[in-house]
């Protein structure tokens, strides 16, 4: 049986035919026609921009304004004081003039990195932190908070702009003049 196999073997490479094997087909995409959408009539455009707006005025929806943070670590001299409990309260002032000198407005992350007191009775320390400005530049559309001048805030909307002076519309489609002073950022 064995002879039988390796005969038809044998056989079966001596055979001069080639067989051709079809190539696949072309893979072709199908291009989707383009859905044209008809054109608003010019008085239903004005209909849906002044609905548009309204809409704005009633629920207070605005952009949000431009938002810059820039930090630096800046670190301290040796500081020294009579007691050690007095030495976080220097290396924060000193920090916090640090960062007014540099033109940043405020200080985080405080953290000491050396806070030592010798027998005598004089401690010495080095404190480290993280300056930061935050530039908040703001434009027509900007969805703010106000600072009125009872104290209270109150969510408005910039409906104009010039020089230091916002003018400002509330929900209730009342329009205030403010400086930048009194806007900050809604939460």
């Amino acid at each position: 049986m064995l002879t039988t196999l390796l005969g038809l073997l044998l056989a079966c490479g001596d055979s001069e035919e080639k067989q051709t094997i079809p190539a696949p087909p072309a893979k072709t995409e199908e291009v989707k026609p383009e859905e044209k959408v008809p054109a608003k009539p010019a008085e239903e455009a004005k209909t849906e921009e002044a609905k548009t707006e309204g809409d704005a005025a009633a629920n207070m929806e605005g952009t949000k304004p431009e938002v810059k943070v820039s930090e630096k670590l800046i670190t301290t001299g040796e500081i020294k004081a009579a007691q050690a409990k007095q030495i976080k309260g220097k290396v924060t002032k000193a920090l916090n003039a640090k960062a007014k000198e540099s033109g940043f407005s405020d200080v985080k992350n405080i953290k000491m990195i050396k806070n030592s007191c010798e027998a005598g009775g004089t401690c010495v320390g080095i404190g480290q932190g993280t300056a930061v400005n935050t530039i908040i530049t703001y434009s027509v559309g900007n969805a703010v908070t106000v600072k009125l001048d009872d104290g209270t805030m109150k969510d408005a909307i910039i409906k104009s702009m010039d020089a230091d002076k916002y003018t400002v519309q509330f929900a209730d489609a009342t329009e205030s003049v403010v400086e930048q002073s009194a806007l900050g950022l809604r939460k």
